[in-house]
Protein backbone atom coordinates (compact mmCIF):
# COMPACT_ATOMS: atom_id res chain seq x y z
CA UNK A 1 0.00 0.00 0.00
CA UNK A 2 1.14 3.24 -0.98
CA UNK A 3 2.21 5.80 1.80
CA UNK A 4 -0.28 9.06 1.15
CA UNK A 5 1.42 12.42 0.55
CA UNK A 6 0.68 15.35 2.78
CA UNK A 7 -0.91 18.33 0.65
CA UNK A 8 1.02 21.44 0.96
CA UNK A 9 -1.83 24.36 1.84
CA UNK A 10 0.34 26.59 0.43
CA UNK A 11 -0.07 24.79 -3.31
CA UNK A 12 -3.71 24.17 -2.87
CA UNK A 13 -5.66 26.29 -4.79
CA UNK A 14 -7.16 29.47 -3.14
CA UNK A 15 -11.04 27.99 -3.12
CA UNK A 16 -9.50 24.58 -1.47
CA UNK A 17 -7.17 26.68 1.20
CA UNK A 18 -8.51 25.82 4.94
CA UNK A 19 -9.63 29.00 6.53
CA UNK A 20 -8.82 29.30 9.67
CA UNK A 21 -11.07 31.37 12.53
CA UNK A 22 -9.03 34.45 14.48
CA UNK A 23 -10.57 35.41 17.63
CA UNK A 24 -10.11 39.52 17.16
CA UNK A 25 -11.27 41.69 20.37
CA UNK A 26 -14.50 43.19 20.23
CA UNK A 27 -14.47 46.90 19.79
CA UNK A 28 -14.85 48.88 22.77
CA UNK A 29 -16.07 51.92 21.05
CA UNK A 30 -20.20 50.99 21.36
CA UNK A 31 -19.40 50.24 25.20
CA UNK A 32 -17.23 53.50 25.74
CA UNK A 33 -20.00 55.45 27.89
CA UNK A 34 -19.95 52.19 30.30
CA UNK A 35 -16.40 51.92 30.61
CA UNK A 36 -15.73 55.61 31.12
CA UNK A 37 -18.92 57.08 33.06
CA UNK A 38 -19.80 60.66 32.75
CA UNK A 39 -18.77 62.33 36.30
CA UNK A 40 -21.27 62.74 38.69
CA UNK A 41 -23.21 66.47 39.43
CA UNK A 42 -22.28 68.72 42.06
CA UNK A 43 -24.39 68.84 45.04
CA UNK A 44 -26.70 71.64 45.19
CA UNK A 45 -25.14 74.56 47.11
CA UNK A 46 -26.04 74.77 51.11
CA UNK A 47 -28.87 77.49 51.08
CA UNK A 48 -30.45 79.88 53.93
CA UNK A 49 -33.30 77.95 53.52
CA UNK A 50 -31.87 74.04 53.76
CA UNK A 51 -29.55 74.88 56.47
CA UNK A 52 -32.72 76.03 58.32
CA UNK A 53 -34.36 72.87 57.85
CA UNK A 54 -31.68 70.83 58.52
CA UNK A 55 -31.22 72.87 61.89
CA UNK A 56 -34.58 72.32 62.67
CA UNK A 57 -35.09 68.41 62.04
CA UNK A 58 -31.87 68.33 64.07
CA UNK A 59 -30.09 66.70 61.27
CA UNK A 60 -26.56 67.32 63.80
CA UNK A 61 -25.02 64.39 61.72
CA UNK A 62 -25.82 66.28 58.80
CA UNK A 63 -24.72 69.57 59.92
CA UNK A 64 -21.39 68.18 61.15
CA UNK A 65 -20.42 66.92 57.73
CA UNK A 66 -21.42 70.35 56.08
CA UNK A 67 -19.49 72.46 58.69
CA UNK A 68 -16.51 72.80 56.52
CA UNK A 69 -18.68 74.09 53.65
CA UNK A 70 -20.86 76.68 56.11
CA UNK A 71 -19.67 80.36 55.15
CA UNK A 72 -19.40 82.47 57.85
CA UNK A 73 -22.38 84.81 56.23
CA UNK A 74 -24.35 81.95 56.22
CA UNK A 75 -24.16 80.78 59.47
CA UNK A 76 -24.82 84.41 60.72
CA UNK A 77 -27.85 84.35 58.55
CA UNK A 78 -29.13 81.41 60.44
CA UNK A 79 -28.76 82.33 63.72
CA UNK A 80 -30.30 85.46 63.14
CA UNK A 81 -33.16 83.19 62.32
CA UNK A 82 -33.12 80.76 65.18
CA UNK A 83 -32.71 84.23 67.52
CA UNK A 84 -36.33 83.24 69.29
CA UNK A 85 -34.85 79.46 69.45
CA UNK A 86 -31.87 79.73 72.20
CA UNK A 87 -31.43 76.37 72.68
CA UNK A 88 -31.52 75.19 68.68
CA UNK A 89 -29.03 78.10 68.13
CA UNK A 90 -26.89 75.99 71.18
CA UNK A 91 -26.92 72.99 69.52
CA UNK A 92 -26.55 73.94 66.01
CA UNK A 93 -23.33 75.98 67.19
CA UNK A 94 -22.00 72.78 69.09
CA UNK A 95 -21.98 70.70 65.84
CA UNK A 96 -20.17 73.45 64.03
CA UNK A 97 -17.31 73.36 66.20
CA UNK A 98 -17.78 77.16 67.98
CA UNK A 99 -14.12 77.73 68.08
CA UNK A 100 -13.80 77.91 64.54
CA UNK A 101 -16.46 80.36 63.74
CA UNK A 102 -15.14 84.17 63.28
CA UNK A 103 -15.39 86.72 66.74
CA UNK A 104 -17.91 88.55 64.82
CA UNK A 105 -20.62 84.77 64.52
CA UNK A 106 -19.63 83.51 68.10
CA UNK A 107 -20.64 86.61 69.96
CA UNK A 108 -24.06 86.56 67.44
CA UNK A 109 -24.38 83.05 69.47
CA UNK A 110 -23.85 84.07 72.38
CA UNK A 111 -25.82 87.04 72.35
CA UNK A 112 -28.90 84.37 71.29
CA UNK A 113 -27.97 81.64 73.99
CA UNK A 114 -27.81 84.94 76.53
CA UNK A 115 -31.73 84.66 76.35
CA UNK A 116 -31.96 81.34 78.11
CA UNK A 117 -33.64 81.15 81.49
CA UNK A 118 -29.70 80.39 83.30
CA UNK A 119 -27.06 82.60 82.02
CA UNK A 120 -24.43 79.93 82.65
CA UNK A 121 -23.99 78.53 78.85
CA UNK A 122 -23.52 81.99 77.51
CA UNK A 123 -21.06 82.67 80.60
CA UNK A 124 -19.02 79.19 79.62
CA UNK A 125 -19.37 80.21 75.90
CA UNK A 126 -17.67 83.72 76.78
CA UNK A 127 -15.01 82.43 78.92
CA UNK A 128 -13.86 80.30 75.84
CA UNK A 129 -13.65 83.26 73.54
CA UNK A 130 -11.72 85.36 75.96
CA UNK A 131 -9.79 82.42 76.91
CA UNK A 132 -8.71 81.58 73.22
CA UNK A 133 -6.80 84.74 73.05
CA UNK A 134 -8.32 85.48 69.04
CA UNK A 135 -9.55 89.13 70.26
CA UNK A 136 -8.97 91.11 72.86
CA UNK A 137 -11.85 92.33 74.99
CA UNK A 138 -12.82 95.59 73.07
CA UNK A 139 -12.67 93.35 70.21
CA UNK A 140 -15.33 90.95 71.56
CA UNK A 141 -17.33 93.73 73.18
CA UNK A 142 -17.86 95.68 69.94
CA UNK A 143 -19.93 92.68 67.64
CA UNK A 144 -21.52 92.00 71.15
CA UNK A 145 -22.51 95.24 71.29
CA UNK A 146 -23.55 95.11 67.50
CA UNK A 147 -25.51 91.56 67.83
CA UNK A 148 -27.76 93.01 70.80
CA UNK A 149 -28.83 96.00 68.76
CA UNK A 150 -29.40 94.26 65.58
CA UNK A 151 -31.49 91.44 67.86
CA UNK A 152 -33.19 94.58 69.80
CA UNK A 153 -32.19 93.45 73.54
CA UNK A 154 -32.69 95.70 75.72
CA UNK A 155 -30.79 94.05 78.84
CA UNK A 156 -27.39 94.61 79.07
CA UNK A 157 -26.92 91.38 80.54
CA UNK A 158 -24.01 89.94 77.67
CA UNK A 159 -21.93 92.94 79.21
CA UNK A 160 -22.27 91.76 82.53
CA UNK A 161 -21.48 88.23 81.55
CA UNK A 162 -18.39 89.19 79.30
CA UNK A 163 -17.29 91.23 82.66
CA UNK A 164 -17.80 88.17 85.13
CA UNK A 165 -15.98 85.77 82.11
CA UNK A 166 -13.14 87.74 83.01
CA UNK A 167 -13.54 87.96 86.63
CA UNK A 168 -13.82 84.27 87.05
CA UNK A 169 -10.55 83.71 84.78
CA UNK A 170 -8.54 85.98 86.60
CA UNK A 171 -7.56 88.79 84.47
CA UNK A 172 -7.69 91.53 85.98
CA UNK A 173 -6.78 94.08 82.97
CA UNK A 174 -9.34 92.69 80.59
CA UNK A 175 -12.03 93.49 83.44
CA UNK A 176 -10.94 96.41 83.98
CA UNK A 177 -10.73 97.15 80.44
CA UNK A 178 -14.56 95.81 79.97
CA UNK A 179 -15.79 97.85 83.34
CA UNK A 180 -14.75 101.13 81.30
CA UNK A 181 -16.24 100.19 78.02
CA UNK A 182 -19.70 99.43 79.58
CA UNK A 183 -19.22 102.57 81.19
CA UNK A 184 -18.70 104.24 77.80
CA UNK A 185 -21.68 102.95 76.21
CA UNK A 186 -23.60 103.71 79.48
CA UNK A 187 -24.20 100.46 80.95
CA UNK A 188 -24.45 100.26 84.70
CA UNK A 189 -22.78 96.89 85.79
CA UNK A 190 -25.23 94.80 88.40
CA UNK A 191 -24.27 94.91 91.81
CA UNK A 192 -22.84 91.04 91.77
CA UNK A 193 -20.57 91.86 88.98
CA UNK A 194 -18.95 94.54 90.87
CA UNK A 195 -18.29 92.42 93.86
CA UNK A 196 -16.72 89.95 91.41
CA UNK A 197 -14.32 92.97 90.59
CA UNK A 198 -13.46 93.54 93.69
CA UNK A 199 -13.39 89.94 95.11
CA UNK A 200 -10.64 89.35 92.20
CA UNK A 201 -8.61 92.84 92.63
CA UNK A 202 -8.68 92.02 96.47
CA UNK A 203 -7.30 88.34 95.94
CA UNK A 204 -4.69 89.63 93.29
CA UNK A 205 -3.48 92.35 96.23
CA UNK A 206 -4.82 94.87 93.82
CA UNK A 207 -6.37 97.13 96.04
CA UNK A 208 -5.24 100.68 94.12
CA UNK A 209 -7.39 99.11 91.40
CA UNK A 210 -10.59 98.84 93.95
CA UNK A 211 -10.27 103.20 94.72
CA UNK A 212 -9.83 103.86 91.22
CA UNK A 213 -12.83 102.31 89.53
CA UNK A 214 -15.04 103.46 92.81
CA UNK A 215 -13.85 107.47 92.37
CA UNK A 216 -14.27 106.86 88.78
CA UNK A 217 -17.79 105.48 89.00
CA UNK A 218 -18.93 107.65 91.99
CA UNK A 219 -22.30 109.56 90.78
CA UNK A 220 -22.77 107.35 87.98
CA UNK A 221 -25.21 104.57 90.09
CA UNK A 222 -22.65 101.91 90.64
CA UNK A 223 -23.17 100.20 94.40
CA UNK A 224 -20.26 99.18 95.89
CA UNK A 225 -20.76 96.86 98.32
CA UNK A 226 -18.22 94.11 98.81
CA UNK A 227 -18.35 93.29 102.57
CA UNK A 228 -14.35 93.15 102.78
CA UNK A 229 -13.99 96.58 101.29
CA UNK A 230 -13.47 98.83 104.15
CA UNK A 231 -14.09 102.18 104.80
Amino acid sequence: MKPHKLLNPQTLPSKLRPIFLTNHAPSSAPFSSLTHPENPTDPPPITRRSLLKTIQSSQWHFIKHLSPNLSPSLISEALFELQKSPQLVLEFISNVDFHRLDIQTRCLAIAIVARQSSPQTALELLKQVVGSGIATIREIFNPLALSRERLSVNSSIIFDLLLRACCEMKKADEAVDCFYLMVDKGFMPKTETCNDMLSLFLKLNQTERVWVLREAEEGKGVCWVYGEFGH
